[in-house]
Formats: structure tokens, sequence, C-alpha cells
């Protein structure tokens, strides 16, 4: 049986190298794909849920203002009854 020469064990553990290269640049790949997709995910979330704060919101501001414009109506009605009791007074 014939040795090993030198030339082909380098040419051995370079085949082994980038064999190992490969599978781990391809796994890789695969971790970076898998992140990418859980971000996507929670950046889609995440942009609903402020959606849906934002709604929320614009509802509770129209309850205010619907609100505060009752309140401002019954304000002017009873300025306008205490001007005509002081206008009557005189």
């Amino acid at each position: 049986m014939r040795g090993v020469s030198g030339w082909e064990s380098h040419l051995a553990l370079v085949i082994v190298l980038v064999s190992v290269g490969v599978v781990g640049c391809q796994a890789l790949k695969g971790n970076i794909r898998a992140v990418e997709a859980r971000l996507t995910t929670e950046i889609c979330r995440v942009r609903e849920e402020i959606r849906e704060q934002g709604r929320a919101c614009e509802t509770r501001q129209q309850e205010v203002l619907r609100t505060f414009s009752k309140d401002v109506k019954a304000l002017d009605h009873r300025l306008d009854r205490v001007l005509e009791s002081l206008l009557a007074a005189r």
C-alpha cells in the first residue's frame, strides 16, 4: 500500500475545510432567514397594535370633543339666561 503524499494530505484538508465552511454557511443562511421571518412577523404585529391604539385614541378624542361641545352649549344657554335676567332687572 502506498503512503499519502504531502500534497494529497493538503488537498484532503482543503476539501474538508471547504465542506465544513459550506455546511456552516448554509446553516447561517437558514438562521438568518428564520430571524428575518420572526422580525417581519413582529414588525407586522407592532404596526397593527399601533394602528389599533391610534383608532382608540381617535375614538376617545371624538368622545371628549362631543362632551366638550355639549358643555359649551350648556354654558352658553346658562349665560343667555343670566343675561336675560340682568336685562329684565334693569
